[in-house]
């Protein structure tokens, strides 16, 4: 666990979680790797258990780089309309794809801040489109059926009392999944911000067409007070009113989620309503929706607070203390990937299962221990630009000395050319030749001075 992420988790604990502790790694740089474990993340196979979730876990980076993705790809589609005079092939898709830059970019934002990893990135498209039809829809008949009614055509300001418990019947739906334990606040944040994305999406796009592309750069710029920040507020909190519990309508009645519900409307209200204000930037951007996103984005960080706060806190507990979540966490980072489930989220809450790991039992590792797990792969040596598990400052050690692949409830081991040798149980094994290491046996790179045990144990996990 790099010290960045441990500050980030220690301000969390301290209820002192900022913007700056969000985007402090938005310009480091990362590997492919690690990309691939952001969006494989959510699978039966890929979800941490509940004392694992802050390990391999990454600060947001890769919203950037798909925000200027998706800015270079309109930049392209409007410098070839403008070049043939708006041809329909170009203009078209640009004018579909900008008033989306926002909304999408800011999806994948709270995607990679989804610590629980409980969530697959194909369910959060799901509810991206699913949910943001059923919401359009709902509001539509909504709108309709007041009119029918009341023959009253509902006035933009009080649009609110109708779009937010359309996006309410779609948050409700995916949050309640019984098949799916979703009891973080974190998870309610993520699906209520797929769901605004959705509607926010699907209304800018009927918006732009109807009246023109300055329509749809004001919503684009506008979207940080918008639909997904509104439903993630009150998705955020009827997670918090669920917890572990199935969720059911007296869930709604929760005094923490109807204060939520109710700014959400009041938010979306101001938003709606003309101020009179002044506009800026040839009156696409008005002042009364940059004072609207400051408060949106202050309101959000405190929701976004109470759900770290939750997960740090259940680290915490279920590792003894939050150092020693911590410390568990850069144990099982310094092996080079996440502990991972092997069973579907929300099935019994424990279950027995044979663990392996390597215990240190001299050197650098000397009463630490290496977890492993099926599917893992891994460099060992001294250089940690090459290897998952490194030891900077054993000289017997070569750059990179061995390789470990945990296969089947098996440990093999690959010397990879070193020079002093790798041994299993005081025996120098073939270099590039695959070996198992028996259960109980001593692995020693080097020499004796750089040595573990095999172990194999039962435990109950979560």
């Amino acid at each position: 666990m790099s010290s960045k992420n441990e500050t980030f988790i220690r301000h969390a604990d301290s209820g002192t979680l900022g913007y700056g502790d969000i985007f402090s790694d938005v310009f480091k740089r990362h590997t492919e790797e690690e990309t691939a474990r952001v969006f494989i993340a959510g699978t039966p196979m890929t979800t941490p258990q509940r004392k694992d979730m802050l390990v391999g876990w990454m600060k947001p980076y890769l919203f950037l780089r798909f925000f200027i993705i998706m800015l270079l790809s309109v930049a392209a589609l409007f410098f070839v309309s403008l070049i043939y005079g708006g041809n329909k092939y170009t203009l078209y898709p640009g004018v579909s794809l900008f008033p989306c830059l926002v909304p999408f970019t800011c999806m994948v934002l709270v995607w990679e801040l989804h610590i629980p990893r409980n969530i697959a990135l194909y369910e959060v498209i799901k509810m991206v489109f699913v949910g943001g039809v059923v919401s359009i829809v709902t509001g539509v008949l909504a709108f309709e059926l007041i009119y029918v009614i009341a023959s009253v055509n509902v006035e933009a300001r009080w649009a609110g009392l109708v779009e937010e418990p359309a996006k309410l019947l779609a948050v409700y739906y995916f949050l309640g999944s019984r098949k799916k334990k979703r009891p973080y606040i974190l998870n309610g944040i993520l699906i209520g911000f797929a769901v605004g994305t959705g509607f926010s999406f699907m209304e800018s796009i009927g918006y732009t067409f109807d009246q023109g592309m300055g329509t749809g750069i004001a919503r684009a710029l506008n979207s940080f007070s918008g639909h997904a920040f509104w439903a993630s507020l009150y998705g955020g909190a009827l997670a918090e009113a669920k917890g572990e519990d199935n969720l059911s309508p007296l869930h709604l009645l929760n005094p923490l989620f109807l204060v939520y519900f109710i700014l959400a409307v009041v938010l979306h209200f101001f938003n709606n309503m003309n101020l009179g204000l002044p506009f800026f930037a040839d009156g696409i951007i008005s002042t009364q929706h940059l004072i609207l996103t400051v408060i949106n984005l202050a309101i959000w960080l405190v929701m976004l607070r109470r759900g770290v706060n939750q997960i740090v806190g259940i680290v915490a507990a279920e590792n003894g203390g939050l150092t020693a979540g911590i410390r568990h966490g850069e144990e099982a980072a310094s092996f080079g990937g996440d502990v991972y489930f092997d069973t579907p989220s929300g099935q019994s809450r424990y279950k027995e299962e044979t663990v392996w790991y390597l215990q240190g039992t001299s050197g650098e590792y000397a009463g630490r221990r290496i977890d492993l797990y099926e599917g893992m792969s891994a460099a060992a040596g001294r250089d940690g630009r090459q290897c998952m598990i490194a030891f900077p400052n054993s000289p017997h050690v070569s750059g990179k000395h061995c390789s470990l692949r945990f296969s089947g409830q098996n440990l093999i081991v690959q010397d990879l050319g070193s020079s002093n040798g790798t041994f299993i149980g005081g025996q120098k094994i073939q270099p590039y030749t695959d070996v198992i290491v028996p259960e109980g046996a001593v692995l020693s790179l080097g020499n004796e001075s750089c040595s573990f045990r095999l172990v194999r144990d039962r435990k109950g996990i979560i």
